[in-house]
């Protein structure tokens, strides 16, 4: 999906306030600043939104000497969903359709997101959660989906945040119990980038229960196909069905020519004149379907 106005402001507001909120020395803030307008100025219109986020958060990286600067607020997420495990739990076994349940439960998840909403506060995150769990999504392209997954061998799941992974693992679980034969991947980021999902955060919190958890080799908030590894891009190229969560790999995937569902949650303007829809909406689609 191309850079448009919105998110090269949008952009460079996340810079700034990561500046503000992480970088004490007023020079080092300049120079963050200055580094990151650089890399800007050579961006042109076929640039995605994710790979200019990515190169942003290598030059913070890079600056505060921290690998994963993300990590205690990583680890504290994943902490509190993992301790709401079992209100979730019943909220999905309890449900009239479990998947169904699931999917609307992954699809709240996507809240936690520290580049979309760099002052996210955990009150927020319970309130929207509550709330998307309410509201419903396209039961025709669900539809679609399920059937893909019962006729597929293979599956793989792009994670995106820490925290709301331990969502998307409500949803493997009942995937995995519906279709016991479908081979399921996990992917998640080969490093660290802002508060995307690691193989460490996929394992401490159990996904690897459910499936095989495997990692896409780049540093970018999204999937950009020509960063990953070679092992990665085969399962991707091979994977009968796909399923996406988040915003960045949204924005890198949705032009690809392979089906791909998508789940997040609307979080800015942008994707609200884009798709219609309000803020906090869940965003049910799929690039090669288009009742949604």
């Amino acid at each position: 999906m191309k850079l448009s106005f919105d998110c090269m402001q949008c952009l460079l507001g996340q810079a700034f306030k990561l500046a503000g909120k992480h970088i004490d020395n007023d020079n080092e803030r300049f120079l963050f600043i200055k580094k990151v307008l650089h890399e800007m100025s050579g961006i042109d219109q076929d640039t995605i939104a994710p790979q200019v986020a990515g190169n942003m958060h290598r030059i913070f990286r890079e600056l505060s000497g921290s690998s994963d600067p993300y990590r205690e607020e990583k680890d504290l997420y994943n902490k509190k969903m993992l301790s709401l495990e079992k209100n979730f739990d019943n909220f999905v076994v309890s449900a009239e359709d479990r998947l169904a349940a699931a999917v609307k439960l992954a699809a709240a998840g996507n809240v936690i997101d520290f580049g979309a909403v760099p002052d996210l506060d955990s009150s927020e995150v319970f309130r929207v959660i509550q709330e998307t769990v309410e509201k419903d999504f396209c039961a025709a392209l669900f539809d679609r989906m399920t059937g893909d997954l019962a006729k597929g061998k293979t599956l793989l799941y792009l994670g995106d945040n820490a925290g709301e992974i331990v969502l998307d693992k409500f949803l493997i679980r009942e995937i995995k119990r519906r279709y016991p034969r479908l081979k399921i991947y996990f992917a998640t980021r080969g490093n660290p980038v802002i508060n995307d999902v690691t193989v460490r955060d996929a394992k401490n919190i159990g996904v690897d229960k459910y499936a095989v958890v495997i990692d896409n080799g780049a540093d970018f908030p999204g999937t950009i196909l020509s960063e990953c590894t070679e092992d990665f891009r085969d399962i991707f190229n091979s994977a009968d069905v796909i399923i996406s969560k988040g915003q960045g790999n949204f924005e890198s995937l949705v032009d690809n020519p392979r089906k791909i569902y998508f789940i997040f949650l609307c979080k800015c303007a942008y994707f609200e004149k884009k798709l219609g829809i309000r803020k906090h909406e869940i965003v049910f689609y799929c690039n090669r379907y288009h009742d949604h």
